[in-house]
């Protein structure tokens, strides 16, 4: 299945000092949704029509390379953390799963099936 992205919305994030806030996480994310959603109803469509994917771009505390990967767990640190660990033993040569992971980024993308109304040409 092909997919088109109708839209993305993104925001810098301050990390949290220690453990990651989940609370002011799931708010900053819904802020995102919302505007997606606003954008999409706002061009006449349907939300039953799209999906919103959630990214996070993290590093390791005091790092400053940073990687961005899909979220799909925002009510569980352990959850939320598996893609960047996954991600970060590919990409660094000693990825430390027990160090603090700092979130530096949000990215809301409002994706389409080509083949849905929202997907069609209109949008090409």
């Amino acid at each position: 299945m092909g997919r088109i992205v109708l839209h993305e919305f993104s925001a810098d994030y301050t990390p949290d000092e220690g453990e990651i806030d989940l609370r002011r996480l799931q708010r900053a994310v819904a802020e995102l949704i919302e505007k997606g959603a606003d954008a999409i109803q706002r061009q006449g469509h349907d939300l039953d029509d799209v999906i919103f994917d959630r990214f996070a771009t993290m590093r390791y505390a005091g790092e400053s390379a940073a990687l961005t990967v899909p979220i799909e767990f925002v009510t569980n640190v352990g959850r939320l953390l598996a893609p960047f660990h996954a991600a970060a033993r590919k990409r660094f040569a000693r990825p430390d799963p027990n160090a603090r992971v700092e979130i530096i980024g949000l990215k809301v993308e409002v994706v389409a099936d080509p083949d849905c109304p929202v997907g069609g040409s209109k949008w090409r």
